[in-house]
């Protein structure tokens, strides 16, 4: 349910990240994917790997177009961080602006919103969003 209401409304729940966001539709990350693999930024196994991701997000950040790559769960562990990293990462390689990784959820322990944050995580949690920067500037 919580990835049905991120799809319907990427400019509400997002708005703290991008503006204007927007969800990006799978015929466009397929058109975007087989250029990056036909140019050899990524290879097959990595293409099917972002294409696994649950959702991606292309908006406008400090006047620019950046990228948010969307792991969306119940409950955020350890690994959904990870794997929301890893994507964002590969996704980074295939386009020339800002990629940034984002976990979303209805639950996410403290000790895993802690490494988001520090890992450089955007954490979405039932209508709250915590930025990795603001835990940047508290260290």
């Amino acid at each position: 349910m919580t990835e049905i209401r991120l799809r319907q409304n990427p400019y509400g729940y997002f708005s703290e990240i991008v503006r204007r966001a927007k969800w990006v539709t799978s015929d466009e990350l397929d058109d975007l994917l087989l250029e990056a693999l036909s140019k050899g930024l990524i290879n097959e196994d990595e293409q099917k790997e972002l294409m696994r991701a649950d959702l991606i997000v292309r908006g406008v950040r400090e006047g620019q177009i950046a990228w948010l790559v969307v792991e969306v769960l119940g409950t955020v562990d350890t690994e959904d961080v990870d794997r929301a990293i890893r994507r964002s990462q590969l996704l980074a390689r295939c386009v020339s602006e800002p990629v940034s990784a984002v976990v979303a959820g209805e639950f996410c322990p403290e000790e895993v919103l802690r490494y988001a944050l520090r890992s450089g995580v955007w954490v979405l949690l039932d209508g709250s969003t915590f930025s990795p920067q603001r835990i940047s500037r508290q260290n």
